[in-house]
């Protein structure tokens, strides 16, 4: 539009941009604003529909509050919002006050496993130029969008995810366009999140494309942390820490998860576990504790607590015991957040 000397409307840009097919993304919305508070509007709508999509479909669910909804890290005028079946906008319809900042990711992860890319490879070649050399009179912020907004014509898989994501150059760039593609992807588990573990695994997209450890602790805010963890590397540092607040139903899935694989696996084990019963970081840790083995069900985890733990091997195990272990990982990623594993 400003190529073209069109001059828009303050906050309309936000409306233009969006994209209710792919939602998936970070928002900063002024509901002062008709067409930013529009968007939020849809968003929600979104939200409720996608969540009801995900429940009769019985998919998993690694929403932030439970419920299998979408939205999460929401805060109105800096007061957090614990979002339910219920969650409305305040406001008239039209617009309403203050500022709304919100992550999205959707529920229905996975729904197209095992389908093949749409993407032809000159499609992918057309796309890689869009962020290349070529002068296309836009910034590459404009190009992102673009790419947004197409983006639920088109299946991915990780390899071409890869190839379009290097010829980005801004970090928050490919964190946007790893949130769009990612929600279309054919494919999950390793070759999106995998660690790299030289000489064997090669890294996922998320370690193979230049996104500095901010970017991807970013991602784990918008999309949730069992939708970013490498479950069959879980072992794997630096990035085999974790602080986990109970609180949230995602983070109590991957707490399900080290327990149940700590009890399984002889050659691993939880280790520096630092837990508060309370949300208060300045009340003093539960001291010589280890979680319980009923907490390998998530459902069973109290809903409050800070849990801080490492994930190790503390001995050597043969190649076919490691891949063992990471096929019984594999399998709890299936059930718990339906990716296929990939071996």
């Amino acid at each position: 539009f400003q190529n073209m000397g069109i001059r828009l409307p303050s906050g309309a840009s936000a409306y233009l941009r969006s994209s209710p097919a792919n939602p998936t993304g970070r928002y900063s919305l002024d509901l002062s604003e008709p067409s930013q508070y529009a968007v939020a509007t849809r968003l929600v709508f979104v939200c409720h529909w996608e969540s009801a999509v995900a429940k009769a479909a019985r998919l998993p669910d690694v929403s932030q509050h439970g419920g299998r909804l979408g939205l999460r890290n929401v805060t109105l005028n800096r007061n957090k919002q614990v979002v339910t079946d219920s969650f409305t906008l305040p406001g008239d319809g039209y617009v309403g006050e203050g500022m709304l900042h919100a992550d999205y990711s959707t529920p229905l992860i996975g729904r197209f496993r095992g389908k093949q890319p749409t993407l032809e490879p000159h499609q992918v070649i057309a796309l890689e130029y869009l962020f290349g050399d070529g002068e296309l009179g836009a910034t590459e912020r404009d190009r992102v969008d673009a790419l947004r907004l197409m983006s639920s014509r088109f299946l991915v898989d990780a390899g071409q995810a890869k190839l379009i994501m290097r010829k980005i150059t801004s970090q928050r760039c490919r964190a946007d366009v790893y949130c769009a593609l990612h929600a279309r992807a054919v494919d999950f588990g390793a070759p999106w999140v995998g660690r790299p573990t030289p000489p064997k695994d090669a890294p996922g997209v998320l370690h193979d494309v230049g996104l500095n450890d901010s970017q991807i602790g970013m991602l784990g805010e918008i999309l949730g942390l069992p939708v970013i963890l490498d479950f069959r590397g879980v072992h794997v540092g630096p990035w085999n820490r974790f602080h986990l607040d109970l609180r949230m139903a995602d983070h109590r899935v991957v707490c399900s998860f080290l327990v149940s694989m700590n009890a399984a696996e002889q050659a691993c084990n939880l280790e520096g576990i630092v837990f508060h019963n309370t949300n208060n970081h300045d009340r003093k840790p539960v001291g010589n504790w280890v979680p319980p083995a009923t907490w390998a069900k998530a459902k069973d985890i109290p809903a409050m607590g800070i849990l801080q733990c490492g994930y190790v091997m503390h001995q050597k195990v043969t190649d076919k015991e490691l891949n063992a272990m990471k096929d019984a990982r594999g399998k709890f990623a299936r059930v718990e957040v339906g990716w296929v594993s990939n071996k």
